[in-house]
């Protein structure tokens, strides 16, 4: 009868098979959180995107609500609107998400058929273009170009 458990014949081939196994399993854990590491801060860099392009959105729209559009006489860059300069924008906690700003252009007039109706006044259309820009954490950035008209009295 053949002894088995004598330790002179045991070699110690399941002590390195087990160590294998041990260091396969850490490097497959260790890339895994890597891996999950790297998915989150894409995640919060995307939300941070976001972020910006939405402020930028609200500024433009917050632009195009003013009410000093017409009449004008020459082109250039319209008064800068206080309310829409280092606009922050917050969360329903009140913690900053984006500061943006906005400008407005005016482009020039043309003139707008089937606005005439036959009377005296005739009508023009003010050609505008809005700027916004806004800024969110981790240098995440959104610029936004709007152009529109409105339609006025003519000069």
């Amino acid at each position: 009868m053949i002894n088995r458990n004598n330790p002179i014949n045991q070699r110690g081939a399941a002590l390195v098979v087990s160590l294998v196994l041990l260091l396969v399993l850490t490097i497959i854990a260790v890339v895994g959180m890597s891996t999950a590491t790297l998915e989150l801060a894409m995640a919060g860099n995307m939300q941070f995107q976001n972020s910006a392009f939405e402020a930028a959105e609200s500024i433009v729209e917050a632009e195009l609500t003013r009410n000093d559009l017409v009449p004008l006489n020459a082109p250039g860059t319209m008064p800068i609107i206080a309310v829409n300069t280092n606009r922050d924008f917050r969360d329903p906690d009140n913690d900053w998400v984006a500061t943006a700003t906005a400008t407005t252009n005016y482009l020039g007039l043309t003139g707008v058929t089937g606005w005439q109706l036959g009377g005296a006044t005739s009508f023009a259309a003010f050609h505008f273009e809005t700027n916004g820009v806004a800024t969110a954490a981790k240098g995440a950035a959104a610029s936004h170009r709007q152009g529109y008209y409105v339609v006025g009295p003519s000069l």
